[in-house]
C-alpha cells in the first residue's frame, strides 16, 4: 500500500535520469577550454517616439530587416532612448542622438552608427560593422563609431 505514494517520486527519477543522462561529472564543472557555446550577437536601435529618422529607418528597413542575413546574424532590440536604460545595456557609452544603432557581441560593444543615413548608406555601415565581429575570440576593449549625418 505504501508504494502507491512513492511511484510518482520513482517515476519522476527515472524520467530524470533518462532525461538528463547519468554523467558523472556535475554539469557545472566543464573545462574552460571546451566550447563556450553560440555567440550572442544583437544590433540595438535606440529610438524615441517624435524621431522621424527612426520612422523613415522604419519604413525603409525596419520592414525587411528581419527577413535580411544582417538581420538574422544581428536581430534587432529596440530601447526607447527616454527609459529606463535596461541593466546589461548600463555600461555602454551613452546614447544621445536617435537614431542610435549599436552591434553587441556577447554584451560588448562592437560599434554603433549615429543617425539614419539613407537606406543604401545604412546597410553599408552596418556590413562595416558586422566585419569587426569576433565571434567569441578575445574580449573587445574599443568600439567602432560610424556616423551618419542625419540632423536628427
Amino acid at each position: 500500500m505504501r508504494y502507491h505514494r512513492k511511484l510518482p517520486v520513482l517515476i519522476g527519477l527515472v524520467f530524470a535520469l533518462v532525461y538528463f543522462g547519468t554523467s558523472a561529472e556535475p554539469l557545472h564543472s566543464q573545462s574552460a577550454s571546451q566550447d563556450p557555446g553560440p555567440t550572442s550577437i544583437e544590433l540595438v536601435m535606440f529610438d524615441q517616439i517624435a524621431c522621424k529618422w527612426c520612422r523613415m529607418w522604419d519604413e525603409q528597413v525596419g520592414v525587411v530587416y528581419h527577413q535580411t542575413t544582417e538581420g538574422k546574424r544581428a536581430p534587432l532590440r529596440r530601447v526607447d532612448i527616454r527609459a529606463r536604460m535596461p541593466g546589461e545595456l548600463q555600461s555602454l557609452k551613452s546614447v544621445v542622438y536617435t537614431p542610435t544603432f549599436v552591434l553587441l557581441e556577447n554584451g560588448v560593444e562592437v560599434g554603433r552608427i549615429e543617425g539614419y543615413p539613407g537606406e543604401d548608406s545604412f546597410w553599408g555601415l552596418l556590413e562595416q560593422l558586422l566585419g569587426k565581429l569576433q565571434f567569441g575570440e578575445g574580449v573587445r576593449t574599443q568600439g567602432t563609431l560610424l556616423k551618419a549625418q542625419s540632423g536628427n
